[in-house]
């Protein structure tokens, strides 16, 4: 581009705000314990791991690092999407690699290795994690339960994830949101063979799903069950299938009809 003949002009006739361009906006995304939040332009640097080559014989300005709490955390779904689907791509991309090295190579002992480590992941022990509040509120049953008494929903809930997870044989984890309970220290325990989790005063569901599917995504086979996007677009990148609340109540529905065509015809 060439220099503008009249600047000054240009400027007056059309003001234009950087930090209010929605579309161009001057601050970057960057993530951390699986979240993203926004940092402002002025004050990337002071979060940049790797400086580019060329600028390495400058003198680096000094910034003031904010506190993350002061960051405007209405990062849109399509940007984390994005972000997460470039770091899937290159974990793809690192395990291509590595399998056709495995494939080309002739010596037994590591196709046995292979062949052990692969039966090792698929017989990974299913779980079932219930975002409990998610999904009191996504079925009607239990919505107009929880307005007269929240506490009767909960149970209600729990008593229906008993009943499937004596059909299904899966292990079942409801978490309930704890965090605006002030001195709640969070609790764990089992009402009807169901592993029911409060989460302490300033941890939300949200946060303990993210770190649970984070920690035992290797271990377990883990299905979420929320309809909450950002939590299924993080749970996603930690490897784990992910069930809508409506999409969990019609396959509830759908194995409860099979049970009873299998066992119970007169």
């Amino acid at each position: 581009y060439a220099p503008c003949h009249n600047e000054e002009e240009v400027l007056r006739t059309h003001p234009y705000d950087p930090e209010a361009d929605g579309n161009n906006p001057t601050s970057s995304v960057f993530c951390a314990h699986g979240s993203g939040f926004l940092v402002p332009w002025d004050q990337v640097k002071a979060y940049m791991h790797v400086h580019d080559e060329d600028n390495s014989g400058e003198d680096v300005p000094i910034y003031t690092v904010k506190s993350r709490e002061t960051f405007d955390y209405s990062i849109g779904l399509d940007e984390i999407d994005s972000i997460l689907a470039k770091t899937t791509a290159n974990r793809n991309a690192k395990k291509q690699t590595y399998k056709k090295k495995i494939v080309s190579h002739s010596d037994d002992s590591l196709y046995k290795s292979n062949s052990k480590m692969v039966k090792m992941v698929q017989n990974r022990e299913k779980q079932l994690l219930v975002d409990g509040y998610n999904v009191i509120f996504a079925w009607d049953l239990l919505h107009d339960l929880a307005d007269t008494d929240m506490n009767a929903a909960k149970d209600k809930l729990i008593s229906l994830l008993s009943y499937y997870q004596g059909i299904t044989e899966e292990n079942i984890l409801v978490v309930f949101d704890g965090y605006k309970v002030k001195g709640n220290h969070g609790s764990t325990c089992i009402i009807e063979d169901i592993e029911v989790v409060h989460t302490r005063e300033n941890q939300t569901a949200d946060q303990y799903i993210e770190a649970f599917t984070h920690e035992k995504s290797t271990q377990f086979d883990i299905t979420v069950v929320t309809s909450d996007g950002l939590i299924q677009t993080i749970t996603r990148g930690n490897g784990c299938k992910v069930l809508s609340s409506r999409e969990f109540y019609s396959k509830m529905e759908q194995t409860a009809q099979q049970f009873r065509e299998t066992y119970m015809e007169v």
